[in-house]
């Protein structure tokens, strides 16, 4: 059993393992984890039971398949820029000779305004609001290290911003022109520990 605070989003991320079926259940991005060895028992159904009385709203359910890292990506929203890869349930912008590793999402619901991640690498991380065909638009660059940070990412009143955990600002630009799609982006290598989570209004 895992303990939840009443009214917060928590992610859970479920993986079977070959062989012995043992299925490996983290709850937000590693905060808690345990394994369960599932014996013959494991069929092909997932099943989600709330007891006790409890309720529970579920906002995103993905289901994913070892395929090729565009195909993996693409299922979580996302449009693969260079050599990025789903580690689930991390996602890598490895190092590359001549190109940048880094992931595109596109905006198309206007209700959301922001997404927050944690991430760790090195060298410089981009966040750009643009268009990944081109590569345009306006962004701010931020210096990352092997410790893992969490960026809070917005676009509101023409802005960009990017506070820290603690809600202090680490960057901003003004928007003077249309966007598309918020690109992530790794100069070096980064590793982001899940899919971005989305804020709205």
């Amino acid at each position: 059993p895992f303990n939840f605070i009443v009214k917060t989003a928590c992610s859970m991320y479920f993986e079977v393992r070959q062989p012995g079926n043992l299925i490996t259940v983290t709850v937000n991005n590693g905060a808690d984890s345990t394994t369960i060895n599932a014996g013959d028992k494991l069929t092909d159904n997932l099943g989600i039971i709330a007891e006790d009385g409890a309720s529970i709203a579920i906002d995103e359910l993905q289901i994913m398949r070892d395929n090729k890292a565009e195909d993996d990506l693409k299922k979580l929203g996302l449009k693969r820029l260079g050599e990025a890869m789903l580690e689930a349930p991390t996602i890598v912008l490895p190092e590359t000779r001549g190109a940048k590793s880094g992931v595109a999402m596109a905006l198309s619901d206007p209700n959301v305004i922001g997404v927050t991640y944690d991430v760790k690498g090195s060298g410089n991380l981009r966040i750009q609001l643009g268009s990944p065909t081109d590569m345009s638009g306006q962004f701010v660059d931020l210096s990352i290290n092997a410790a893992v940070v969490a960026h809070k990412v917005s676009w509101l009143n023409d802005k960009l911003l990017v506070k820290d955990a603690a809600g202090n600002e680490l960057a901003s630009v003004a928007l003077t022109a249309k966007h598309t799609h918020l690109m992530i982006i790794a100069f070096k290598e980064a590793t982001l520990l899940s899919t971005p989570r989305l804020t709205y209004r």
